[in-house]
């Protein structure tokens, strides 16, 4: 392992930790709202992917600047992080919701019933 390694795992990993929080955030917040588990995952991709990708875009951005550099290493780097943030956009937006919509048992895919109030007095 060397120093730009350890770097591309904390950015990448950083970012990826990121972009599945705010999906399962979004897909909490629709569940809350009534909609059933599919449709509150389809809510939560279509409303957090554009964030996502302009910021996995961003990143990968900033790391071409190192891209055709002189030092090797600045290289490797640039072009390992690059990798690593197209793999991680890649899964946050294609792997997470195919493994969350994956397990959703059949009798959950129903929106959930309202909880009926009562009132006194």
């Amino acid at each position: 392992f060397d120093f730009a390694t350890v770097l591309i795992a904390a950015v990448t990993l950083g970012l990826s930790i990121d972009d599945t929080i705010h999906i399962l955030h979004h897909r909490k917040l629709a569940r809350g709202r009534g909609k059933s588990k599919i449709e509150a995952l389809d809510h939560a991709v279509r409303t957090t992917a554009r964030p996502v990708v302009l910021t996995s875009i961003l990143f990968m951005l900033g790391a071409l600047s190192f891209v055709d550099s002189e030092l090797v290493l600045l290289d490797r780097f640039g072009r390992a992080t690059i990798m690593a943030l197209v793999l991680a956009l890649l899964s946050a937006l294609a792997l997470l919701p195919l493994m969350m919509g994956f397990w959703i048992p059949k009798k959950e895919l129903e929106p959930p019933k309202p909880k009926m109030v009562f009132k006194l007095g």
